[in-house]
């Protein structure tokens, strides 16, 4: 049997997974809507479109994309491959399909920025409540995972198992805790495909969640190589960077899709 040194922690996350899919009520979903958005609505502007929100000036891989986030509901749960196969079939037909960290957090971010503007204020409110409401009631999973040496840098890796997928190499390890206490940016900054400091990192999860952001993740160097999948969630105390997942696990999902960029 394979030594688990994170097994105590696994255990009390499903319990607490199970606990919170007892409490979540069922609701009747609209279908999301298939294909793009005709690029002649696409404004340089939050607006709510049918059953999406479409979100302008979301940095993602280098460049600004206008992202349309699925405003129905989270995606029903599978597991990270079912996940993967899924985004090969749904991104080329214009369907939503989950979002690796980075396009997440891109989205949060690109909320975030506009959270002044009184233009936007009431559709900012709005998406906003719905990622904060999405991520306590359910366990995000996303596209990224994080493959453990046993020798040299980790690597982690988006859009794992689909045709877009990228990946750097970083030491990955770490305590886990409060972020701007245990990580001196590197895993968070490779994890969210940002440069952002963990500073300014904690102050855009505190605007989602209006408390402190936790890491989660393998401590230390195990013996052989160690696949563990992404996930984000909320409690009333804090959201959870959770990067410990088994890849057998299912979750629920975002639903997004680029428009534009």
């Amino acid at each position: 049997m394979k030594f688990n040194p994170n097994l105590h922690e696994e255990t009390n996350r499903k319990v607490e997974m199970e606990t919170k899919n007892s409490r979540r009520k069922k609701k009747t979903r609209n279908k999301p809507s298939k294909g793009f958005m005709d690029l002649e609505r696409v404004r340089e502007t939050l607006e709510r479109a049918g059953d999406f929100w479409s979100i302008p000036n979301v940095l993602y891989r280098g460049k600004s994309h206008t992202v349309e986030l699925y405003s129905g509901g989270v995606l029903e749960a599978r597991t990270p491959d079912e996940w993967a196969k899924h985004y090969g079939s749904a991104k080329p037909a214009g369907e939503f399909h989950a979002p690796d960290f980075p396009l997440f957090y891109g989205v949060l971010k690109a909320l975030y920025n506009s959270k002044d503007d009184s233009s936007k204020k009431v559709e900012v409110e709005e998406a906003k409540n719905f990622l904060r409401q999405s991520s306590r009631n359910n366990w995000l999973t996303t596209l990224t995972r994080i493959k453990h040496n046993p020798k040299g840098m980790d690597e982690v890796i988006h859009n794992y198992g689909t045709s877009d997928s990228y990946k750097n190499k970083v030491k990955f390890i770490g305590p886990d805790g409060e972020i701007t206490a245990v990580d001196g940016g590197r895993a968070c900054k490779v994890l969210l495909g940002t440069s952002d400091d963990v500073q300014k990192i904690g102050s855009i999860y505190q605007w989602l969640n209006d408390t402190p952001t936790y890491i989660w993740r393998v401590n230390n160097k195990l013996s052989s190589v160690d696949d563990r999948v992404a996930w984000f969630y909320a409690y009333s105390d804090r959201a959870c960077l959770d990067c410990g997942w088994d890849p057998s696990d299912s979750g629920a999902s975002l639903g997004v899709r680029l428009a534009s960029g």
